[in-house]
């Protein structure tokens, strides 16, 4: 098994609605799933872009990257139950051992 690191960058409709969404997404971060991710969450210099960073195992890089797309998907299901009256947008995401 080897460590990955993936960083996502999200994108969130207006500046002013940041702080908010830092929250929810926080809220998500901590539930069980992704706990077991190592999750960090920060604001980037970039207007309304947040960053989000998970570390994990995999047994190759192949696995590595179907898990990415997998924690990627959850994490949009889970912010969009919580946050329907703003628009939340994917950025890049960057994988890489870790």
């Amino acid at each position: 098994m080897e460590q990955f690191k993936l960083q996502a960058f999200m994108y969130i409709d207006s500046a002013e609605n940041i702080d908010r969404a830092l929250l929810d997404f926080r809220q998500v971060l901590s539930q069980t799933f992704f706990a077991e991710l190592s999750p960090t969450i920060k604001r980037t210099k970039r207007p309304g872009q947040l960053s989000v960073e998970f570390v994990f195992f995999a047994q190759d890089a192949d696995a590595a990257e179907k898990a990415a797309d997998s924690i990627i998907r959850n994490l949009f299901n889970e912010v969009a139950d919580i946050t329907p009256r703003r628009e939340v947008s994917r950025g890049s995401d960057m994988l890489a051992y870790a």
